[in-house]
């Protein structure tokens, strides 16, 4: 089997190549933050999921440069661009206070519904300086508030300069709570996944898929993993790779609570061990 993925992913590799490879600027992704996932969604028990935003800037004497850029959102499905619908922001530096934008709603405000994935840009202006982010999704139901933290990631690690990286993380308790995959390719060119599922008693099932180049998906276990059942207690590990350093894969997963609706992201932990294959 492990012979078998380089043959694999060079029959896909080779028409892969997006237009996109003709301006893609690796240096430009290094320099936003990145929200794994964001959206605005009505859900058909009441609960309204929304992703909120607060951007703060710290106090700093003797400064009023103004920081500024644009939130984009990248609607799942569609190729991403930087000229998707966006919202901007724009804070200045005080001597005392710190500076705080606030969206409660980001993708609501931008009009849109949906999920997606978010960028947060800087003006060049702004000399490459980002606020401080702090995400939340957030599930409104019947007035009841709950929701956790989203991870936001510096452009540096959600798109790190590697051939591949390996994630991993457990399946558990899924009477009680339901689990989703999210994968979101960057780059010129597309994402070959080896999905590794580990159970107890040393049995690994293989599975590959592709992932268009530049994209956002958001998908069920079942979908994620070719539609083969994935029981309590076993394992997904996932080696993302592509052809380039230029290109790869983030992968996050979420829990949501089946009673509740209450949703937890989790950016899946990832290694860059290229001597591990799955």
């Amino acid at each position: 089997m492990k012979r078998l993925i380089p043959l694999i992913a060079a029959l896909l590799f080779a028409g892969a190549t997006s237009t996109f490879a003709q301006s893609f600027d690796f240096s430009a992704y290094q320099r936003r933050l990145v929200v794994p996932v964001a959206g605005s969604i009505r859900a058909a028990d009441g609960s309204r999921f929304k992703t909120s935003l607060r951007l703060t800037l710290p106090p700093k004497p003797s400064d009023t440069h103004v920081v500024s850029g644009l939130i984009v959102f990248h609607p799942q499905g569609l190729p991403m661009s930087d000229n998707d619908p966006s919202v901007p922001y724009s804070l200045t530096y005080a001597p005392l206070l710190a500076q705080t934008v606030y969206f409660d709603d980001v993708v609501g405000e931008m009009g849109l519904s949906g999920l997606g994935t978010l960028d947060i840009i800087p003006d060049q202006s702004s000399n490459g300086v980002v606020p401080l982010v702090e995400a939340r999704i957030v599930n409104d139901k019947n007035g009841y508030i709950n929701g956790d933290s989203v991870a936001v990631l510096k452009g540096s690690e959600a798109f790190p300069a590697t051939i591949g990286r390996i994630y991993r993380f457990p399946v558990f308790d899924q009477a009680r709570a339901r689990v989703n995959v999210g994968v979101r390719t960057y780059g010129p060119e597309g994402v070959l996944l080896g999905i590794d599922i580990s159970g107890y008693a040393g049995t690994v099932r293989h599975i590959q898929r592709y992932i268009e180049p530049n994209t956002f998906r958001h998908m069920s276990l079942y979908e994620f993993v070719g539609g083969q059942e994935v029981a309590d207690g076993e394992t997904i590990t996932v080696l993302a790779s592509a052809p380039d350093r230029n290109s790869n894969a983030l992968i996050y997963y979420t829990i949501t609570e089946n009673s509740t609706n209450d949703p937890t992201v989790i950016v899946a932990p990832s290694y860059r061990d290229q001597t591990v294959n799955p």
